[in-house]
This record gives structure tokens, sequence and C-alpha cells, in this order.
């Protein structure tokens, strides 16, 4: 074979090679992910949630293309959906809508809001409404994401919806209002976030609780009946998990953080029955959240903002990094907290310690809502500083504290009443305030993320949980849990910073200039060639 011959040959196999390397590729895609915990992979969850469907699915795109041209994440949403329907083996179709090309299109008819975008067009800024909105179809049921941006937590909103459309809808959620000073405006932000994954129940102290509830959320205790714990028990019984949210010492928020200290509620008997106690104190914490305040000075009102230690924050040193609630923990904020205790049998034995305040905390027995009063405080307990327990969980066996239904339940007491449960799902935290709408002060939005990480434990969602926090990490800078630690951290950067990189500028040019200087005086030293003609002089 001669040179030109193999050289044809070679050519024609390459060729070939190519193209059926091209053909293969169409029909067999594969990705290679790096990141930590897979966070740009379908997750197995969702793809045995795609493998499950009985029906074709169809998911429609809502997207203006103006939008799309300025928008580079929007190319990683057309990825992951080209992902969705390529491991669902062809149960998944998928189609593309521009409403500004589509006269025929309403995306507003299924929920699909647009959102103002503004633009630059024939050197004219202009303002121009756009959408990118999904719409979820399932035999004769419909989902709608009504705005998504990013890819970021799309396969999350994506598999609770077709969970949802296949699964036979949404857990049921009660609410409970366990407070009689409460009301539910003071969640509004929580149970509006909440509404698009769950149906939630409002309950007040002495409602009849539907049978259905999956979970419930319980906000206070203090005005919660025999009947209300007999019902929630129930529920706890059959296994369906429960949080308590409950205040010790409440606060009036209209007179002036007026504490009081609440005493004789049903609710802490209860509570102690399963072995979680709820101490009258505070904890006064080092690691805490501002707060606004008004100060006279002169003729003039100034506002300011003052380290607050009634409002804990706690940082990732204080959470159980074991426990799926809290394996990925992203920031909470607590108000006006108090610390729990364990009964010792259940210590390692189904009861654990999820969260605590950091390790420069204080107990609080005075109840003074004053910043000043909790700063000095925390400056005058050093000797009596230690971390205290804020969130505890229980999963295990529980036995009733009712062994009868209470008569103000009537003829609608349990007819099929239990009195143990092998496996119950338990969570008790000191606070009922983190999750109103106080969280806007300071823009703790994690408090808003964790109560539906909570749900999703609580309704034995692990799965959805752990898709939903892929890639999430604690963002604060709260990786020193020791004050004084910090403050050495901060000091130390501030002597870098403001003297010894100055300095070391500064000793450099010094020393620069010196060592010219010193050059300059040698005999013979020259700086410049002179041109031929040219004087010393000049």
């Amino acid at each position: 074979m001669n040179y030109r011959t193999y050289l044809r040959v070679s050519l024609i196999l390459s060729l070939g090679i190519f193209f059926t390397l091209a053909l293969i590729s169409s029909e067999v895609y594969g990705r290679l992910d790096m990141s930590r915990d897979k966070a740009f992979s379908i997750s197995d969850f969702s793809r045995d949630l795609i493998e499950d469907l009985d029906a074709p699915l169809t998911i429609s795109y809502y997207l203006s293309g103006r939008l799309e041209r300025r928008v580079p994440a929007i190319a990683e949403i057309r990825d992951l959906l080209y992902e969705y329907r390529r491991i669902s083996s062809g149960n998944i179709s998928i189609e593309f809508i521009d409403p500004d090309e589509d006269a025929s299109a309403d995306p507003t008819a299924y929920g699909i809001t647009p959102r103002e975008l503004q633009v630059v067009e024939n050197n004219e800024q202009t303002f121009a409404m756009v959408y990118s909105g999904i719409a979820v179809s399932y035999l004769d049921g419909l989902e709608v994401i009504p705005i998504i941006v990013d890819s970021s937590s799309l396969e999350y909103e994506l598999s609770t919806r077709i969970l949802a459309l296949s699964g036979g809808g949404y857990q049921s959620v009660g609410f409970v209002l366990g407070s009689s000073d409460e009301d539910f405006s003071r969640y509004g932000s929580l149970i509006q976030f909440l509404s698009q994954y769950y149906e939630i129940v409002p309950l007040l102290s002495g409602d009849i609780f539907p049978p259905d509830l999956d979970t419930a959320l319980v906000m206070g205790v203090s005005a919660l009946t025999d009947g209300d714990l007999y019902q929630l028990e129930q529920m706890l019984l059959e296994g369906r998990g429960v949080l308590f949210a409950a205040d010790r010492i409440g606060v009036d928020l209209e007179q002036n953080l007026s504490p009081r200290e609440i005493r004789g509620v049903p609710a802490f008997s209860f509570l102690e029955h399963h072995g979680i106690s709820i101490e009258p104190a505070w904890v006064l914490d080092g690691s805490n959240q501002v707060i606004p305040v008004q100060q006279q000075q002169g003729q003039v009102l100034v506002n300011s903002f003052q380290a607050y230690p009634q409002w804990p924050r706690i940082i990732a040193s204080g959470v159980d990094q074991q426990h799926p609630l809290t394996a990925r923990f992203s920031g909470l904020d607590l108000f006006w907290a108090s610390p729990l205790t364990i009964r010792p049998d259940l210590i390692d034995n189904g009861a654990r310690v999820l969260i605590r305040s950091s390790s420069d905390s204080v107990l609080d027995r005075n109840f003074s809502t004053d910043p000043a009063a909790g700063q000095t405080r925390l400056l005058q307990s050093m000797e009596a500083q230690g971390s205290f327990p804020l969130l505890i969980s229980y999963e295990g066996p529980l036995s009733a504290y009712y062994e009868d239904a209470p008569a103000e339940l009537g003829s609608l007491a349990f007819s099929d009443a239990r009195q143990s449960a092998a496996s119950s799902r338990l969570l008790v935290i000191g606070d009922s305030d983190f999750p109103t709408d106080l969280f806007q002060i300071n823009n703790s939005t994690y408090n808003i993320t964790f109560m539906q990480g909570v749900l999703e434990y609580l309704g034995g969602e692990e799965a959805l949980l752990d898709l939903r926090t892929r890639g999430q990490r604690n963002t604060r800078l709260d990786a020193l849990d020791n004050q004084m630690a910090r403050n050495s951290v901060l000091a130390f950067g501030e002597f870098v910073s403001l003297i010894l990189i100055p300095g070391a500028v500064i000793a450099f040019a010094l020393t620069r200039y010196l060592l010219r200087r010193r050059a300059s005086r040698k005999p013979g030293a020259v700086f410049g060639k002179k041109e031929p003609g040219e004087s010393q002089d000049e």
C-alpha cells in the first residue's frame, strides 16, 4: 500500500468513526458531575419518581425570547428539562413556548406571572414584561412553577410537582395556633411560602382536627387544652410527626416588649411526660442578632441597631451534623428562646439535641428585654457561660399521656384511640417567634426554609429534604464559636490590614529609596547615557 492510498484509507476510517460516534452520542448521553453532593446530577429520588410514571407527562416551559437572550442561566434550565426527558424513556415530553411569539399562549391562565425586565433596544432603555414559568400536566392534573430564573432549585420544584400529580396531592399540615394572644397574620410569610408545597390547614385551640392530617406545627402552647393535646398525641401515636414551638416566657410586642412567664398550662406536663422540659429562662448568646432601637440625642431621635443577646443566632458548630434535618444547616435566628432538657433515660435513646446555643451563652431568669441589660448579663457571667439545648428531636417508642379522651371532645373522641406507638417523631423548640414575620428585621429567610425542612422530616420525606439541600452550605462567617477567639481573629485581621501590610509597603519603599541613594553616591555612577555633545549640566 503506497502512502497516498494509506492516507485515503485513514481519512475514510476517521470519518466513519466520527459519524458513528455522532450517531451513538445522539442516543447515548452521559454527564460527569464532580461537584460536592452531586448537585448538578438528577437524584435517585427523581429518577425513581420518573420511572414510576404510569402515563405521559408534559412539561411546558413558557419563556420569553428576550429574557433567554439576556440570562445565560436559562440554558441550564433547558439542559435540566432535556435530562428529565432523556431519563423518562419517552414518558416526558417538553415544549418551549414564547408568549411574545405565540399569540394564542396565555401563561397567566395557569398562574404563571410575568416579571419586569429592563432592556436596551435601539439605544433606548425600556421595560418589558417577560415570562419564565413552567406548567406540568399529568393525566387530569396540572401543577405550576410560576417563575424560575435559574436551575439551582429546579429539580426540587419539578419533582415536588410531579410527586403531587402522581402521588395524590400534597401532604396536609395542621397549623395549630396554640396561643390566645396570637393570630395567623404574624405567620403570614411562612404560611404563604409553605402553601406552595403543602396543604396548610389553620387550626385554633378547641377545634376538631381533620383525620387526614399528615403532620402538625404547633405555634405556642399557652392556650392548648387537654382536648387539643389529646388529638396531637393521637397523631404522634399514629406515626404522624408534630413540632411544638413553645414559649416559656412570652413577650408582648404591643406593650413595649413586656415579658411574662407562662405557668400552669397542661402542655408543659404533656411534654415532660414525653421526656422534654422547657426551662423558665432565656438563653442570652454571644452569637446574636441586632435589634433596631431609637435613642434621644439632644433634640434628635436617632435610629440605630444594637447587639441583642436575647436573640440567639445559631452557628454551624451548634448543630447536629448527623441528623437529616440539620446535616446541611444554612442558618437559624431565634427570638427570646428558652433552654430545653431531656429526661436522662431518653438521652442517646431516641432523643437528640439538634441545635444548641454557642458556648458564649448564659441563662437569664430576670427576663429583661432591654439590649443593654442582656449585654451586661453576658459580661458579668463569664464564669457561668455554656451551651444550652434549644431544639430537641425524639424518634422512638411513645406511651400515651392521656388514658381516656377528655370530656370536652364529647362524641367526637377517637373511637380507636391508641395507647402506645413503636415509633413517633416529635420536635420541640423553646421559641414560637422564630417562624413569625419577625425574621424580616434581620432578613433571616433561612428561618422559613428551616421550617420547610421540619415538615419534610416530620412527614418522612427525607429524600426531598436531601434533594432540596444538596450543595447547600452555611455561608455565615461563624466558624469560630468562642467570642474571645473571634475577637482575636478580628484583631489579627485589623493588625494585618491596617499595620502589617502598609508597614511592609512603606519599609520596602524606604529600603529601595536608601539603596538607590547609596548607589547614586558611588564614584562613576551613571544613571543615563549622554548623547554626544551633551553637556554635563544638561
